[in-house]
């Protein structure tokens, strides 16, 4: 089966969010992630607000990494935002705070360096559902 949008499957695949069959023919039954579930996983991330900013975030390898040294890992942040709140965008300081915190789960030490840049171009336009910057990452030896 087929998502329907580009915005169904950054929800489905990336935020691992329910999906039901659109309405369609019976030869064309794309998925979508209702707006219902849609709320529901908004309110879930902001209940959490104290513990990280009130954001649904996933940490994912690139499906689409680039070209980089070896040793070096490409992953994308993924901020579930709320399109009626423009304030509700993470800064600089929270993404990289974030970052650093799904670094550490990964690793286990503090033994790693990573940066990260918002893309000039976004390639995906999602109506201000989502916010995504690229990560490149490696392990380091201990100081």
């Amino acid at each position: 089966r087929y998502l329907n949008s580009t915005r169904d499957y950054i929800l489905a695949r990336i935020f691992h969010l329910p999906t039901r069959a659109a309405t369609r023919s019976f030869t064309d039954q794309r998925l979508t992630v209702d707006e219902k579930t849609l709320a529901t996983a908004r309110q879930e991330a902001l209940q959490r607000k104290d513990i990280d900013g009130g954001w649904k975030m996933e940490f994912v390898p690139n499906l689409f990494p680039y070209q980089v040294p070896d040793g070096t890992k490409h992953y994308v942040m993924w901020f579930l935002l709320d399109p009626d709140n423009p304030a509700h965008m993470p800064d600089e300081a929270i993404i990289t705070k974030v970052v650093n915190n799904f670094l550490k789960d990964i690793v286990k030490t503090d033994n790693y360096e990573f940066v990260w840049y918002r893309n000039p171009k976004p390639t995906i336009e999602d109506g201000g559902l989502t916010h995504h910057v690229q990560v490149f990452w490696r392990e380091v030896e201990p100081s």
